[in-house]
């Protein structure tokens, strides 16, 4: 079989794992090295039976795995999620255009990497409820809350005003 045809079997079967720190920055280093002991190729370099394994599991600092958590939680990456703006027009018939610019900054904001995007269906889920910006960051577990208005002054002119997130920036749009 070629290298290219096996899909990853003879690095699998025969290659050492990716450091465990590489996979998960979270990971204690003395608990990514009893891990890594388990996963060795070669059996001879890994533990020979389990009471040397439990030493090497007794061997790592309780205080490094009781900080990872903690740890985990400031590493979460940013996000947002983007509610359908409201129709504040007289005649209330702008409600497509403010869902369509709410649909429109979340298909721009995915292409940011290491942005996490709450999805369309579960940010307009909540559209016409009366909850507090900051509940909304709760319920779907994110650090920003984009809302934004529409406003409709003549058959010509529509205007859309950001009104920022969480903590209540203001920044209208020309």
């Amino acid at each position: 079989m070629a290298p290219s045809d096996d899909g990853g079997y003879a690095t699998t079967v025969h290659g050492e794992p990716e450091p465990i720190a590489a996979l998960r920055r979270d990971v204690p280093a003395g608990l990514a090295k009893v891990i890594e002991g388990c996963l060795k190729k070669d059996r001879r370099d890994r533990y020979p039976n389990a009471s040397a394994l439990i030493d090497g599991l007794k061997s790592v600092d309780l205080g490094d795995i009781a900080a990872a958590p903690a740890a985990a939680v400031r590493e979460k990456p940013p996000s947002i999620a983007v509610l359908p703006f409201s129709d504040m027009s007289p005649e209330k018939d702008q409600d497509y255009f403010g869902e369509g610019i709410a649909e429109e900054l979340i298909n721009a904001l995915t292409h940011l990497q290491g942005v996490r995007v709450v999805a369309r269906t579960s940010a307009f889920a909540l559209k016409g409820l009366k909850l507090d910006i900051r509940e909304i960051g709760r319920k779907l577990d994110v650090r920003t809350v984009l809302e934004g208005s529409v406003r409709k002054f003549d058959e010509a002119t529509a205007r859309a005003a950001v009104l920022g997130a969480w903590w209540g920036l203001r920044s209208p749009l020309p």
